[in-house]
This record gives C-alpha cells, sequence and structure tokens, in this order.
C-alpha cells in the first residue's frame, strides 16, 4: 500500500477548505474567525510525555456550524536531554458555538485529519502517520471582535493519543 506524504495531506486539506471558502461568494459560508495559541501537550503513552504546543484555525460559519482548519503541533521540553519528539496535526472540523454570557462563548468542534508523530534517541528514529480525530472545546471571553480563552484539545489516533490545553486568541470577523 502507497503512503500518501505528509505535504501531500496538508496540501489536500488546504485546498478542500480554499475551495469550500471560494464557494462562499454563491453560499451563505462567510469566514468566521482566526485563533492561534500556546499551551502543553500531554502524551500519557508517548515516549517523553509532554511539551509545548502551538494551535492554529481559520475558521468559515454556514448558519449555525462552524467548518474550521485546525493544526496542532507539539515538541517534547527535551531540557535533560535524551530523545527528541514532535506532533504534528491537520484537521478539518465541525463545531458549533454558543453564547454563555453576552461576552463569553463556548465553541465545541470535532473532526478527522493526519497526524504525524516523530520521535528519535540514539538508534531509535521514525516518523509515523495515522488518521486522527479531534475533539475540542473552546471557552473565550470577548470584547468586540477579539476574544482571549482556553482551547481544550484531544487528538485520538492509531498511534498516540494526545491531550493539551492552550491560551487562545481569537478574532472574529
Amino acid at each position: 500500500m502507497k503512503k500518501i506524504s505528509l505535504k501531500k495531506t496538508v496540501s489536500l486539506l488546504f485546498l478542500l477548505f480554499v475551495g469550500i471558502s471560494m464557494n462562499a461568494q454563491e453560499d451563505d459560508l462567510k469566514f468566521h474567525s482566526i485563533t492561534v495559541g500556546l499551551g502543553f501537550w500531554v502524551a500519557p503513552a508517548s515516549y517523553s510525555d509532554d511539551g509545548l504546543n502551538f494551535v492554529a484555525d481559520v475558521a468559515t460559519k454556514h448558519g449555525e456550524g462552524i467548518f474550521s482548519l485546525y493544526v496542532n503541533y507539539a515538541e517534547d521540553f527535551n531540557i535533560l536531554g535524551g530523545g527528541s519528539e514532535s506532533l504534528l496535526a491537520g484537521s478539518l472540523t465541525y463545531g458549533r458555538e454558543t453564547n454563555l454570557l453576552s461576552w463569553v462563548k463556548l465553541e465545541g468542534h470535532a473532526g478527522v485529519g493526519f497526524f504525524n508523530h516523530k520521535f528519535s534517541e540514539d538508534d531509535l528514529d521514525f516518523s509515523k502517520t495515522s488518521i486522527g480525530f479531534p475533539l475540542r472545546a473552546k471557552l473565550i471571553l470577548f470584547y468586540k471582535h477579539f476574544g482571549l480563552g482556553i482551547n481544550q484539545n484531544a487528538n485520538f489516533n492509531s498511534l498516540v493519543t494526545t491531550y493539551s490545553t492552550d491560551l487562545v486568541l481569537q478574532i472574529i470577523f
């Protein structure tokens, strides 16, 4: 079975998202938000267990549904030496948001995408890719078009299930 490269997978997800967004001219699909964040990840069954995490998403909205292209990159701390570990996930997610207060929103998302896990230490060196199933929840405090909040993320896949918590900044269009 031929493996699909990481670059091809990212390119395909990006083109699919752009194609959907370009169709927005004829539909009710509108750009909704951009979110970026930084935090920590844990993977109980991985080699190094935790590290620094970066998340970003670009979202469009159609009716009540939010469609987003979500990227998650994590790397271990590796301060005391040893192996190095990194994770990269790219996903298309569908979500909904609810207003808890006029200035507080809760978003929930689920999706599918790729998950790449790299590890190297001495003689052990591997990079594996799998299908990932992310679940996310964002609690955002808003002022006009800007929000600050917490993003909770889990990615279930056949390699190593990961969990992360990130402080995020969201811009609403």
